[in-house]
């Protein structure tokens, strides 16, 4: 009986090692999906503040893809959490709202409407219009945006390189993007217009996850540490 229970206690005890070990292994990695236009400034001081806060050694593993895929592989559990925009349908997982961008048009320097301050929606209408999918994050702010405009949409793209690279290749196109920093990389051939009569918080990118509880470590920690800057920031403003 002795042999027999020494052999069931060696077997719980290589058990629990393995398990300590499986979640040890799983807290020093972090996989997460990222829109490519997010991947800005904003974002890397981020994952520099979770690599500094940890007093451990991470490996955050990047997927970038569109805000579709992203979105799926959050909900099946093919990643961690994600990086995008929102789309109908996945009222399951939380979205925590990071930051946003403004709508502009962009267009070729020799454009009629290229040195105007800002654009009326309305003046937007007789031009041949590149902007995003209509199945996209945008597709449905747009349509709310531009509700009663007749507008000519000739191409519709995901990314802001596509459709920068169609208003420079179309001198009579303009094309309506996010002002990210994909837009602006484009501003020594391109006129970035502001579009007056929408919101400056045209799309939001969030931190998408399932929920907090089955979140590894790193993973709670980021969110720690989003909403203590959220915090400071909204204090800088109470204060202002």
């Amino acid at each position: 009986i002795y042999i027999y229970v020494k052999g069931s206690l060696d077997l719980l005890e290589k058990g629990i090692k393995k398990a300590k070990e499986s979640i040890a292994s799983a807290n020093r990695i972090l996989s997460m999906g990222v829109v490519y236009s997010c991947q800005n400034k904003a974002w890397s001081q981020l994952i520099h503040s979770l690599r500094s806060s940890l007093n451990y050694d991470i490996d955050i593993q990047i997927k970038q893809s569109t805000t579709k895929h992203i979105l799926k592989d959050v909900r099946s559990g093919v990643i961690d959490l994600g990086f995008a925009g929102k789309l109908e349908g996945y009222d399951d997982l939380f979205f925590k709202p990071l930051w946003s961008s403004s709508l502009v048009a962009v267009v070729r320097k020799n454009h009629p409407l290229a040195n105007r301050d800002f654009i009326l929606k309305k003046e937007l209408e007789g031009y041949r219009v590149a902007t995003y999918a209509d199945d996209g994050p945008m597709g449905a702010e747009f349509r709310s945006a531009f509700k009663g405009c007749d507008l000519d949409i000739v191409h519709r793209q995901y990314d802001e390189i596509s459709l920068c690279s169609l208003a420079l290749a179309n001198p009579d196109q303009l094309s309506l993007v996010c002002n990210t920093w994909l837009a602006k990389a484009f501003a020594d051939d391109l006129a970035i217009v502001p579009i007056a009569g929408i919101p400056d918080a045209f799309h939001w990118v969030y931190l998408v996850y399932r929920d907090e509880e089955t979140m590894s470590l790193p993973g709670k920690e980021l969110l720690r540490i989003i909403d203590e800057q959220q915090l400071d920031k909204q204090d800088t403003l109470e204060r202002a």
